[in-house]
């Protein structure tokens, strides 16, 4: 029976808070995969990582073990802040990063998704995997 475990979009959170709520989604008994996608890869990452009993392997999906923006330097991810997030059109970064590829309908989507969260929450997310390196715990897997 899939689990889907939701992150908390009311306050500003990293990779450390959401944590707990995925170690506590792992089943105690029987076997179990980790799906991982997007933001939630390096939360998969560290929750496999503790070698949990019944855990036969993780799927890892459109994600990253280490700060997927490499040409820019971690400090940048100390000007994100709320209030720059509100500030910048989301479509107009949706469009940069997908380029000609983004149809109309996934971006629309996509931003749909995306003013559901605060934007400090936002904020949040994106300072965190500035910083995120979870490398050796993929190592230990």
């Amino acid at each position: 029976m899939p689990r889907v475990v939701s992150y908390p979009t009311d306050g500003p959170h990293g990779y450390a808070e959401p944590l707990p709520l995925v170690l506590e989604a792992t089943p105690l008994q029987g076997e179990f995969l980790i799906l991982g996608e997007s933001f939630s890869g390096p939360l998969a990452i560290q929750t496999a990582a503790r070698q949990s009993a019944g855990l036969v392997g993780i799927v890892l999906c459109a994600t990253f073990a280490r700060k997927p923006v490499r040409l820019v330097p971690a400090w940048c991810g100390v000007c994100v802040r709320g209030w720059t997030v509100r500030l910048t059109s989301v479509r107009t970064v949706l469009r940069f990063a997908l380029g000609s590829e983004g149809s109309f309908e996934f971006t629309r989507r996509i931003v749909q998704a995306l003013q559901m969260v605060q934007p400090a929450v936002l904020a949040a997310r994106v300072r965190a995997l500035m910083s995120v390196d979870v490398i050796k715990e993929l190592r230990g897997c």
